[in-house]
């Protein structure tokens, strides 16, 4: 059923199909691994006047008709809450069905619906929800008046095909020689499964192949290095001088060790993808798993090596692209570009942490973040789905759990955060703002009003303290309760807001923001030496929630910048504590001292990834191979400070779906020139500007519906007023120093 209640188009749409599968599949006992293969084969009678498929699959499926594949989508159907829901595709047919025989096939694999312990195998949780099964309808209108629908039942042949082994984690094995065993009827399923539903981001496909920019012998074959990290699968091309049964093994990593071999202490493991091979050219990928990694160690007997050809496909959902920065500052430049490979390797059905350890939608970076990755993409419907997720994973309590779907059930602060939990409040927030969207609002509303109360009951004197507070801080001495309060303050004052722009009543919530601001101003801010702990984290959130008074604020900010200035720039704020770091002495004026924090490269820090030869943000600031991953964009808010303050454009603060936006370039005397450009539904903004030693020229083009502040950098003049409001068009300003 859909969120109100109602039944879903998809599921009205399959009936009278049934889920079927191979009679081995009904009740898999712990030694069945072979995927089942569903065939139904079926006669067109005369010319189609259309032709549609409803098919979804637990828990991966592929499909192809008359051999070629059903379309350009990997891994469906997504990742969902399989007890609840599960992805519906429709695929126009018409194009493809002439009169004659067809054959529709299809292959499933366990995916995430079906997460198995295995031996010798990484895996991050066991969960059976369902085993692989099949659910189809394919409606054939002919031109001639008359309509026949071919649907999954138990005319529908099954057998065992050529993928041994799949596993969500672990990887997958192929053998070509084995082809099909003996075609049998499919068996159909007593239970009605989850709930069919129409989802709203784009699949997953393919976005480029990558080649490997180095590759280096080993004793049984070699490792190929793709130069940048991300989330993918290798493509395996055969020589036909390889002889029949050759075991082809597939190591992917995010890092080599010292002997130059695949290194998967941070991307979990034993990982592995396995190709036997029949004899003759072949060309092979896994269908079913995906991988994240750099590198592949290619393990081959014979001294084959040379007769295998070894290419990535990379793999992200099909949002479209933008945003783009760029700028003269190399290090800067690269910053952007780690934050935006993170983003591709994770924006997968579901945003993930990472591709390959976890694969697990952890709800705090969906909002922390959002600002770099609704900026790089169009992820107003893909985010928009997350509201559905976190409906379906909420407790009967109220709580919604830090990762949507809840896959795993995890224990303590690692399940029970308010700054993960309040997505269900903030994410809707967001894409308001940046889209002008209120349907997620209205979707979430019952849902985030019952997470509220659950969060109100569990507060003890006032104050949370349960949590995982600024996770992967260097400086562990700030307060959890601060963390958490902040949180909930910013939880809060997102529900004011869309319960303003939804035509309700706001008051309660502002009250409940008084009363937890009074609370943690008592505990933590009780005057202006007193901050926390502190810490950059302390001081920061402090600020950021509003607990310093106004007249303290600029002594309390400048503590801020000192303690940042003596502790050699680097950054000690953990995941929760730094967008507010770059909010706050971002608003002070204090962009030399995050230029420095973020450029320097002796100490944990943005710099020091890149010195490190980083290709994507790491998941923690002491990145060391073995410690944590080396691709998570939960880091990322550095991007909006790149975006909005380096290159100077942001939506103006009272502005909604970027009606109005500000230029205001603070980096001026930090770069040489940078671009930036956001391609919004109304039309592109672009602001580009170039310095010289007298000033700089700058360039600013407002789309149809667009309004533009420009406001004049300080130690600047402009012929025109210093401050001027540019309307739609192209408009090329100049500025000099005073």
């Amino acid at each position: 059923m859909t969120p109100d209640g109602q039944i879903s188009p998809a599921q009205r749409d399959i009936a009278p199909a049934v889920w079927i599968t191979h009679p081995d599949w009904v009740t898999p006992g712990p030694n069945i691994f072979r995927a089942p293969v569903l065939m139904r084969a079926f006669d067109v009678h005369g010319p189609v006047r259309s032709a549609r498929l409803l098919i979804t699959g637990l828990g991966v499926w592929t499909a192809t008709l008359d051999g070629r594949p059903l379309s350009d989508a990997e891994l469906e159907p997504g990742v969902t809450e399989f007890r609840i829901r599960v992805a519906a595709t429709t695929l126009d047919l018409t194009g493809r069905l002439s009169p004659g025989r067809h054959h529709l096939l299809v292959e499933l694999g366990e995916g995430s619906a079906h997460v198995r312990d295995v031996p010798g195998r990484y895996t991050k949780f066991t969960a059976s929800r369902h085993a692989p099964r099949l659910l189809a309808r394919l409606d054939v209108d002919y031109a001639d008046g008359t309509f026949e629908t071919i649907r999954s039942d138990c005319s529908w042949r099954a057998a065992l095909g050529p993928t041994l082994f799949t596993h969500w984690y672990g990887g997958e094995e192929h053998d070509a020689r084995a082809g099909r065993t003996s075609w049998v009827d499919a068996v159909e399923l007593d239970d009605p499964g989850p709930d069919l539903w129409t989802r709203a981001a784009p699949p997953v496909k393919v976005v480029t192949t990558l080649s490997g920019v180095t590759r280096t012998p080993t004793p049984d074959g070699f490792v190929c290095d793709f130069g940048v990290n991300h989330a993918g699968r290798p493509l395996l091309t055969v020589s036909p001088r390889v002889p029949s049964g050759t075991r082809i093994e597939l190591w992917p990593a995010e890092h080599i060790d010292s002997g130059g071999r695949a290194d998967q202490s941070s991307s979990g493991g034993p990982v592995f993808d396995t190709c036997v091979t029949a004899g003759g050219a072949e060309q092979w990928h896994p269908r079913f798993c995906y991988h994240g990694y750099r590198y592949v160690e290619v393990k081959v007997p014979g001294g084959y090596a040379d007769a295998i050809d070894l290419r990535s496909q990379q793999l992200m959902t099909a949002d479209r692209r933008t945003g783009r920065f760029s700028c003269t500052d190399p290090t800067l430049q690269a910053i952007y570009d780690l934050t935006d490979r993170a983003v591709q390797s994770n924006l997968m059905s579901v945003p993930t942490d990472c591709p390959h350890r976890e694969k697990l939608g952890w709800l705090e970076q969906t909002h922390l973040v959002f600002g770099p990755v609704s900026h790089l993409y169009d992820v107003r419907d893909h985010f928009a789905d997350l509201i559905i997720h976190m409906i379906d994973a909420q407790t009967a309590e109220g709580l919604i759990p830090s990762i949507a779907p809840e896959l795993v059930v995890f224990e303590g602060g690692f399940r029970h955060d308010v700054n993960w939990g309040s997505a269900i409040w903030r994410l809707p927030e967001q894409l308001w703002r940046v889209f002008g969207d209120l349907d997620p609002a209205r979707r979430a509303w019952t849902a985030a009003l019952r997470y509220l109360n659950y969060v109100t009951s569990q507060a003890r004197d006032g104050l949370l303290h349960d949590g995982l507070a600024d996770w992967i801080t260097l400086d562990e001495s700030t307060p959890a309760p601060l963390v958490h309060g902040h949180g909930h303050l910013a939880m809060l004052a997102s529900a004011a807001t869309l319960a303003a722009a939804l035509g309700k009543d706001p008051a309660r919530f502002l009250l409940a923001a008084d009363q937890v601001r009074q609370h943690l101003q008592a505990r933590y801010a009780p005057d202006p030496t007193r901050i926390g702990s502190g810490s950059q984290a302390s001081l920061a959130l402090a600020l950021d929630a509003g607990l310093v008074a106004d007249r303290h604020r600029q002594q309390v900010t400048e503590q801020l910048a000192r303690l940042v200035e003596h502790g050699n720039h680097a950054v000690t704020s953990g995941e929760i504590g730094l967008p507010a770091l770059f909010r706050v002495l971002g608003a002070a004026g204090h962009h030399d001292i995050l230029h420095r924090l973020v450029t320097q490269a002796h100490s944990p820090g943005y710099g020091a990834m890149i010195r490190s030869g980083d290709t994507a943000l790491a998941e923690s600031w002491q990145n060391r191979p073995g410690q944590a991953s080396a691709n998570h964009f939960m880091l990322g808010y550095v991007a909006t400070w790149l975006t909005e303050d380096i290159a100077g454009l942001k939506q103006a603060t009272d502005s909604v779906g970027w009606r109005r936006a500000v230029v205001a370039l603070h980096g001026l005397d930090l770069a040489d020139a940078a671009e930036v450009s956001y391609d919004i539904p109304a039309g592109t903004y672009l602001l580009r500007w170039e310095r010289h030693h007298r000033g700089a020229e700058i360039t600013v083009r407002v789309p149809e519906h667009g309004q533009v502040s420009f406001d004049c950098p300080a130690g600047y003049t402009l012929t025109s007023p210093a401050f001027m409001t540019l309307p739609p068009g192209e408009h090329h300003l100049r500025v000099a120093k005073r």
